[in-house]
């Protein structure tokens, strides 16, 4: 959770609770494959003049926090949008399990692969990218860096960014080309998957993936959409990566549906219609997620280079870069208040 996620959640009240089970970052180190270090950036600075810190927040841990807020008896599980309808300025939606729901309006905030946008603008599905992603969360028992840094380490079509938690765990997440993964036996488990495509990282890396227990892994085939301007219609609009689909690498998809969230709150706190506040939502956001989710895709295909040549003149360069370019793109993402 960057500042400028949690500078959206003071606006919805959450700050200090999402503070409260977070771990702060105060420096990112880049290291090359072998362990290198290239380059440190001070997140925890630029967090504190962005007016909040920057946290490693477990995704569960975070999820029960926000459904606390909402109400659980609120949430309904087991059941799929399958139909939506307009009328008279309502909206009527039909589930899997035969019910209908009519409602003032209606938000997709359902994924690269949102139903809710297939069903009203039929603009097609995501697009691959030719990238996979895993993730999870190992306990700390080997070799890691202090609380309060985190380590991003690139090597040839692949990189992996990896931190310590205060509840004694190193969360990590890791990307490499498909063209890296084909090789691997279609039979071959997602753990030994990606420990064979890591197992020549400097340490504490092939640990940290060998001691996180599969139950508490995850894999995904990284997709993305390209931007768009139109979100919606009527009473319906979308949040999060059903909007604006981000690719992992600035580790922003979330922070941008959390700012979404404040953004609409806003609206609907200055407007008596329901298709004015989403309009004026949707223009207020177009520009910096059409940002961001551009800047996710330079990313990626940045920490993407196989070359042998183009990845040294990267490592050697990672130290100019992450003073200039790199800090100013971080401070662009940090600074921005929903």
């Amino acid at each position: 959770m960057w500042s400028n996620a949690l500078n959206a959640f003071a606006s919805l009240g959450l700050s200090d609770a999402v503070t409260a089970i977070g771990t702060p970052i105060e420096h990112t180190e880049f290291r090359s494959w072998s362990g290198e270090l290239l380059s440190t950036l001070p997140i925890g600075d630029l967090s504190r003049k962005a007016g909040a810190p920057s946290l490693v927040v477990h995704r569960e841990v975070l999820l029960e926090l926000l459904a606390a807020a909402v109400g659980h008896e609120n949430i309904f599980f087991s059941t799929a949008c399958t139909a939506i309808d307009e009328r008279g300025g309502d909206v009527v939606v039909t589930s899997s399990d035969g019910a209908r729901i009519s409602t003032r309006l209606l938000i997709g905030a359902d994924g690269v692969d949102s139903t809710v946008r297939a069903l009203v603008l039929h603009d097609g599905e995501s697009r691959p990218t030719a990238h996979r992603a895993w993730g999870g969360s190992a306990p700390l028992q080997v070799e890691a860096p202090p609380l309060g840094v985190s380590c991003v380490t690139h090597g040839r079509g692949a990189r992996i960014w990896f931190a310590p938690c205060r509840n004694g765990e190193v969360a990590w997440i890791a990307m490499a080309s498909e063209k890296r993964v084909a090789s691997s036996d279609p039979g071959e488990s997602r753990a030994a998957r990606v420990g064979r495509l890591f197992a020549d990282a400097h340490a504490p890396i092939p640990a940290v993936i060998a001691s996180t227990p599969e139950p508490r892994m995850f894999e995904t085939r990284i997709r993305y959409r390209s931007p768009s301007d139109l979100w919606g219609r009527g009473p319906i609009t979308l949040v999060g990566d059903a909007a604006h689909a981000c690719t992992p690498d600035l580790a922003q998809a979330a922070c941008q549906a959390i700012e979404d969230a404040a953004t609409l709150a806003r609206v609907f706190a200055s407007s008596d219609s329901v298709e004015g506040a989403l309009r004026l939502y949707e223009t207020r956001r177009e520009a910096r997620t059409r940002r961001v989710t551009n800047l996710s895709r330079i990313a990626l295909a940045q920490g993407a280079e196989d070359d042998p040549l183009l990845c040294w003149l990267r490592d050697r360069a990672t130290n100019l870069l992450t003073h200039t370019l790199v800090q100013r793109q971080i401070w662009d993402l940090l600074s921005h208040r929903a």
